[in-house]
């Protein structure tokens, strides 16, 4: 479990130090949406690493988005004629 952390954490620091300068130069909406992605992706890689059996990404979809998106597929949704 140790030589997964490390490795997980020297990949996500050259991954910051790489796009750091690009990040300088981006607007600041663009620079919320690299972190959120960058956390997200963190996440999910102590999630695998620890085998946490945390939160699943898909279960906050279904909870955000659950019923919106079957609105939309029943809008969408012709009936056979």
């Amino acid at each position: 479990m140790t030589n997964p952390s490390i490795l997980m954490l020297l990949i996500y620091a050259v991954i910051a130090i790489a796009d750091w300068s690009r990040l300088k130069k981006l607007s600041r909406r663009d620079q919320i949406a690299y972190a959120g992605i960058f956390l997200l992706s963190c996440y999910l890689a102590v999630d695998y690493i620890w085998h946490l059996s945390l939160f699943f990404i898909e279960d906050a979809a279904q909870l955000l988005f659950g019923g919106w998106g079957r609105r939309l597929l029943d809008f969408l949704n012709v009936p056979p004629s």
